[in-house]
C-alpha cells in the first residue's frame, strides 16, 4: 500500500499489439529502457500469455499493462509500493484519453497531465475508491431502473392476463348455463319417457285383467240368474198376500 509522500506513476506509453514500437509516451524512463523492452517482448507480446491485463514487479518498479480490442497496449511503470488498483485506474483513464481522439501531440499532452494527476498515489487511491463507489452506485441505480421497467412490463402483462381470465370466466359461465339447461331437458325427457312407459304398462295390465270394456271388473258381466225348479203338478209357491185382513162379524148374545 502507498504512504503519503510516495511518488505515483513514473512512466507511461502506448504500443501496437505484438510490436515494441512506442506510439506515444510520457514521463521519465531513465535507466528503464532495457527493462521496458524486455517487459514488452517477454510478457506483453508473449504468445503464451492470454491475459488482457497484468502487473509484474521487477526490482523497485512495477510494470503493468492493459490491452484493448483495437490492438493497442497501454503500459505504465510505477514504484512497486503503489497500489495496483491505482495503476489500473490510471491505465483506464489513459485508454479513455486515447479514445478521445486527436493527433499524437494532443494525446501526449493529455498523458502528461494524467501523470501529474497521479503523482500522489495515496490521494489517487482515495479518488479511485470514491470513483469505484460512484460506479457501483451508478450500476445499482441502473439495475433498479431496469428492474422497475421490468416490473412495469410484468404489471402490464398481469393486467392482460387478468382481462383474459375474466373473459374466460364469462365464457365459462355461459357454457355452464347452457350445459345445465341441456342436462335439465335431458332429465325431463327421461322422466317423461319413464312415465309414458309406466302408463302403457299399467294399461296393458288392466286390459289383460278387466278386458277392453272393463266389464270383468265392474260386475256387469258376472250377473247370475237363479231359478227354482218345482216338481210336476205342484203349484209354485205363491207369493205372500199383501191384501189387508178382513174382520169377521160376531153375533150379539
Amino acid at each position: 500500500m502507498s504512504t503519503e509522500g510516495q511518488a505515483g506513476i513514473t512512466y507511461a506509453c502506448v504500443t501496437a499489439s505484438m510490436s515494441t514500437k512506442v506510439l506515444a509516451e510520457a514521463g521519465n524512463k531513465s535507466n528503464l529502457t532495457r527493462q521496458l523492452t524486455g517487459f514488452i517482448t517477454g510478457v506483453v507480446n508473449n504468445p503464451n500469455n492470454p491475459d488482457e491485463r497484468g502487473s509484474f514487479n521487477q526490482g523497485p518498479y512495477s510494470y503493468s499493462y492493459m490491452k484493448t480490442n483495437d490492438n493497442f497496449t497501454f503500459i505504465s511503470i510505477a514504484p512497486k509500493e503503489v497500489d495496483t488498483r491505482v495503476v489500473m485506474s490510471f491505465l483506464q483513464e489513459m485508454i479513455r484519453d486515447f479514445d478521445y481522439g486527436g493527433d499524437g501531440s494532443a494525446f501526449t499532452g493529455r498523458l502528461n497531465n494524467l501523470l501529474v494527476k497521479y503523482q500522489n498515489a495515496q490521494e489517487m487511491d482515495q479518488i479511485a475508491r470514491i470513483q469505484r463507489d460512484l460506479d457501483i452506485t451508478k450500476e445499482i441505480m441502473t439495475q433498479n431502473v431496469v428492474e422497475l421497467y421490468g416490473r412495469g412490463e410484468d404489471l402490464t402483462q398481469l393486467e392482460g392476463t387478468t382481462a383474459e381470465v375474466d373473459a374466460q370466466s364469462a365464457d365459462f359461465k355461459v357454457t355452464t348455463k347452457e350445459v345445465k339447461k341441456a342436462v335439465w331437458w335431458k332429465n325431463m325427457k327421461c322422466r317423461l319417457l319413464i312415465c309414458c312407459v309406466l302408463i302403457v304398462t299399467l294399461l296393458i295390465v288392466l286390459f289383460a285383467v278387466c278386458g277392453i270394456t272393463f266389464k270383468k271388473c265392474t260386475g256387469d258381466g258376472n250377473s247370475v240368474e237363479v231359478s227354482i225348479n218345482t216338481p210336476p203338478g205342484a203349484l209354485p209357491p205363491s207369493a205372500p198376500s199383501t191384501a189387508p185382513p178382513t174382520a169377521t162379524p160376531t153375533a150379539d148374545p
